[in-house]
């Protein structure tokens, strides 16, 4: 969230609000359906292990994927 709102040169607290508004979900929640969106994806269209997968979309380790 820091990094977003220096982009946007908002505030944490107003970036949040924005994406709260915008997209009825909270930051840690969107951020999360779009790492297990692209997960679905690998595992339907590619032929990666779970340890590559979660490792492309953001995971330290497949334990915590």
């Amino acid at each position: 969230m820091d990094s977003l709102s220096k982009v946007f040169h908002y505030s944490e607290a107003y970036m949040s609000f924005l994406i709260k508004k915008n997209t009825g979900l909270r930051f840690m929640k969107l951020i999360t359906g779009l790492k297990m969106s692209d997960a679905c994806e690998y595992l339907k269209n590619a032929n990666m292990t779970i340890e590559k997968i979660s490792e492309l979309i953001g995971y330290n380790s497949s334990d915590h994927f």
